[in-house]
């Protein structure tokens, strides 16, 4: 008989997952998914707080010498962005 294998979240395209993690409802989020998920660790976690800073019209930043987990990085950078938007004119 023909069996299919059942579909698995990383059969989806990797820009498709990057858009659903810059969704979640915080930076925090997308480190907390990264913390519990070795599928979401670093690449899509970082590609998805890069995505989430950038839509929001934040430029990411340089990840500093010496900082070892550039998710952790981007979150904090992201949680800083988000607490203190830019004035407005």
């Amino acid at each position: 008989p023909d069996t299919q294998r059942p579909a698995r979240l990383l059969d989806l395209p990797t820009d498709l997952l990057e858009r659903a993690l810059s969704r979640c409802d915080s930076p925090l989020d997308i480190a907390r998914v990264a913390a519990v998920s070795l599928l979401f660790h670093a690449s899509l976690a970082l590609e998805g707080i890069r995505l989430r800073l950038q839509e929001a019209g934040y430029e990411p930043p340089a990840q500093p010498e010496g900082e070892g987990c550039a998710v952790r990085w981007l979150c904090y950078s992201a949680l800083l962005c988000e607490s203190n938007p830019p004035a407005r004119a």
